[in-house]
């Protein structure tokens, strides 16, 4: 049997003051059984890096051709593709 996602929440408040950017925002994170708990928080600290309200998380891991969070403008285009390699 193979072994399921673990899923955590985060509930986060960015005030970034150079991007004049002010968050709260509750966030959804899945944990692959192959990936590491630093793994996951570096995927969390590159959310809260680049954080804005359409920036998401993506299927990581379990699709090659997607990054672990990406932010797509209103035309399907991506602005931002954030990847973080293999796990280790």
């Amino acid at each position: 049997m193979a072994l399921k996602a673990t899923i955590y929440k985060a509930t986060v408040n960015v005030a970034d003051l150079d991007r004049n950017q002010f968050l709260d925002a509750s966030l959804t994170l899945a944990r692959h059984p192959s990936e590491t708990q630093e793994r996951m928080m570096l995927r969390l600290l590159a959310w809260l890096k680049y954080a804005d309200e359409r920036l998401q998380f993506t299927r990581g891991l379990c699709a090659d051709d997607e990054p672990e969070a990406w932010l797509r403008n209103d035309h399907l285009g991506i602005d931002l593709w954030i990847e973080l390699g293999l796990p280790g």
